[in-house]
């Protein structure tokens, strides 16, 4: 298919949305994730996330939002509550959130209303990769930072995850965990298993599929990423895309962006998602494949500030 095609949708349907869960304060950005799609794979199921794999994730929002997309917690040994999420839930510009105190890490499960988790520092971020790596404070509704009894409990109630510092073999078998706000799920707390990593020349859900009806649903949404002007943050990330995605047809919507995909079986991160098709009733083949993140590619390129921080990497 055409990228006139595949671009304003990469734009509109993480940029423009975030990639997430409907917003409570935008009618527009509503009515796009009502009708953007569920990326349903023949293959993949989903299911509602176990006790275990929710001591993984948290909700990542903005200020004054309980819904968004999904971070997780990042395994280091110096103690520090870090998690990891995607640049594009914040507008690519995600060391600007941090410094205007945007950023908002919910917990759920267990610990689910136990604090807010606020910016302390961008430990790693760049215009490569739809990655960041934000550590954060815990503190109450007010601001003010949690009790040390808190600090316990959260300690003990967390599962963090370690970035993956290899390549998963093709035919790998994957779990992604998020907050998809689609119709089904509704933005709770899910698991998409049953699926993998495919060949890089593994057919793309944007070329092959019939875009058609696509094009006609979103005909307004196509025509104004068109006619708008190339953000050069956005334009820097087109390119590094070509370098540093895998294809894999694991279940996603709208809310898993910034969630972790894992090679199934461990706690490694081996990718983000950053894609999904929007049309609702497409069942898509097996053989055809979204794109993820590559955790190996976003790791090589800051080893020496994540081994600064102590922060565990896989090497499977």
């Amino acid at each position: 298919m055409k990228s006139s095609i595949f671009w304003p949708f990469l734009i509109i349907a993480l940029s423009l949305t975030h990639s997430c869960g409907p917003t409570n304060n935008d009618s527009s950005n509503q009515e796009l994730e009502v009708i953007a799609g569920n990326n349903f794979f023949l293959n993949s199921n989903r299911r509602a996330i176990n006790k275990e794999e929710q001591r993984h994730i948290l909700k990542a929002t903005k200020r004054n939002q309980n819904s968004g997309c999904t971070a997780f917690w990042v395994e280091n040994n110096q103690g520090r509550f870090i998690v990891g999420t995607a640049r594009h839930c914040y507008k690519w510009v995600i060391s600007d959130a941090c410094k205007n105190d945007e950023i908002r890490i919910l917990p759920d499960g267990e610990l689910a209303g136990k604090f807010q988790g606020r910016c302390e520092r961008l430990i790693a971020s760049s215009t490569l990769h739809d990655v960041a790596l934000i550590e954060i404070s815990l503190t109450d509704s007010r601001g003010k930072k949690v009790s040390s009894k808190v600090l316990q409990t959260v300690r003990e109630n967390i599962t963090p995850l370690k970035l993956a510092d290899y390549v998963p073999n093709d035919y790998d078998h994957l779990k992604m965990y998020g907050y998809p706000g689609d119709e089904e799920r509704k933005g709770r707390a899910t698991t998409s298993e049953n699926c993998w990593i495919l060949p890089k020349e593994a057919p793309s859900v944007w070329e092959s599929l019939d875009h058609s009806n696509l094009e006609r649903r979103f005909q307004r949404y196509i025509e104004r990423a068109r006619n708008a002007p190339i953000d050069p943050v956005v334009a820097r990330y087109r390119e590094s895309l070509r370098q540093n995605r895998l294809k894999y047809n694991c279940s996603v919507y709208g809310g898993n962006s910034g969630g972790p995909i894992v090679l199934e079986g461990t706690r490694d991160v081996v990718g983000l998602p950053v894609t999904y098709y929007p049309d609702l009733y497409t069942k898509i083949p097996e053989d055809h494949g979204h794109e993820l993140e590559d955790m190996k590619s976003f790791v090589d390129h800051h080893r020496e500030t994540l081994k600064s921080f102590g922060i565990s990497l896989s090497r499977f």
